[in-house]
């Protein structure tokens, strides 16, 4: 926010104002993450194409606003090869087109109130003029600016970037959509509507997406936007470990979890404090009883819990999903179903040496 408002002071000629609000703002931000760049070279853009003037002082006034944001990429200079190696492994999405499509539809939900008061902002004949006019037309170079460093910044990427690299540009572009909307006559004097029209809105778009997420996931998918977290109020993998307790399965299994699911299984594991790599006499080499089957060391792994007579169980949504899941740790037999937890179940693989794992209670189906 001090970025885009120190932008706005200056196009505004209050350059020495406007260059104090913005400076430390324009330094942190590639600091933190080095993505927020474009931003900062999109707002001096801002600054040279719609401040006032001469082009000389436009000019000198977008340098000003720019030079604290290279100051602050400086620092990715002593850790380089780092850096390199770390831009070069990121993944992404499939598609720029997908991703511009998607954040689209994200400013929309961001911004729907907004929207509808532009349109009817456009529609009503009252006219625009004076500094009204002239703030409309900031307000358009703003947006115009941020749109092409979003796309620029997609096609200039190896790979398409997912979505929340550009959440930082929803700050100017809602507050272009405002500015371009404070002189509507469907705006003024209307507090109270507009801010219970942003409700519901919100309301909306929350439920919305929240009803879409849950039949994505229900389908073993893992959608994750701007719009759509899958993790989001999902207490499923606490209660498969609760419910391995409770069984007591816990000293006869190691689990294999997906990429998605490992983080927050191992967690929750960890917390009940059952056995792990970090027990027995030397810490840190014992078998671990939570497995990713992106992990590198999953074959292994495995090796070592079918030696050690344990059982190799799978969290999947389905019988065929548990299937893929033994065979990425290159395991194959016949899977028995233990019990379910929501839409998420446990299965067991039947391996060669191994003892099948039944359950001494019926299963759960809630």
């Amino acid at each position: 926010v001090p970025a885009t408002a120190g932008a706005w002071e200056m196009v505004q000629g209050r350059v020495r104002q406007g260059a104090w609000l913005a400076g430390f703002a324009c330094f942190l931000l590639p600091l933190v993450i080095p993505s927020n760049l474009p931003l900062v070279a999109a707002l001096a853009l801002f600054v040279l194409v719609a401040g006032s003037g001469s082009f000389w002082r436009r000019l000198a006034a977008a340098v000003a606003y720019g030079l604290p944001g290279l100051a602050g990429t400086l620092y990715y200079l002593t850790i380089w090869p780092q850096f390199v190696r770390v831009m070069q492994e990121t993944s992404g999405w499939a598609s720029g087109w997908r991703v511009g499509g998607h954040l689209l539809l994200a400013l929309l939900a961001h911004a729907t109130p907004v929207v509808v008061v532009l349109v009817a902002g456009l529609l009503s004949r009252s006219r625009v003029v004076g500094q009204a006019r002239q703030e409309r037309w900031e307000a358009v170079a703003l947006a115009a600016v941020c749109s092409l460093a979003i796309v620029g910044s997609i096609l200039a990427s190896r790979t398409a970037p997912f979505p929340r690299v550009f959440a930082v540009f929803f700050v100017p572009l809602t507050w272009a959509l405002f500015r371009f909307c404070r002189h509507a006559a469907c705006w003024a004097g209307r507090a109270l509507p507009v801010a219970g029209a942003i409700l519901i809105s919100a309301f909306l778009w929350e439920r919305g997406a929240e009803l879409l997420t849950r039949r994505q996931v229900a389908r073993g998918e893992h959608p994750q936007n701007l719009l759509q977290q899958y993790y989001r109020g999902d207490d499923g993998l606490s209660r498969v470990v609760g419910e391995i307790v409770r069984r007591e399965l816990n000293e006869q299994v190691v689990v294999l979890a997906t990429a998605h699911d490992f983080p927050t299984l191992n967690y929750y594991w960890r917390m009940r404090g059952l056995p792990g790599e970090e027990d027995g006499p030397f810490p840190g080499v014992g078998l671990r009883r939570v497995v990713s089957i992106s992990d590198e060391r999953r074959f292994e792994d495995c090796r070592r819990a079918l030696r050690q007579r344990l059982v190799l169980v799978a969290v999947g949504i389905d019988e065929k999903d548990a299937a893929r899941i033994f065979g990425e740790c290159g395991q194959t037999g016949r899977i028995e179903r233990l019990f379910q937890v929501g839409h998420r179940t446990m299965f067991a693989l039947k391996a060669t040496g191994a003892p099948l794992v039944t359950p001494s209670r019926p299963a759960d189906r809630s």
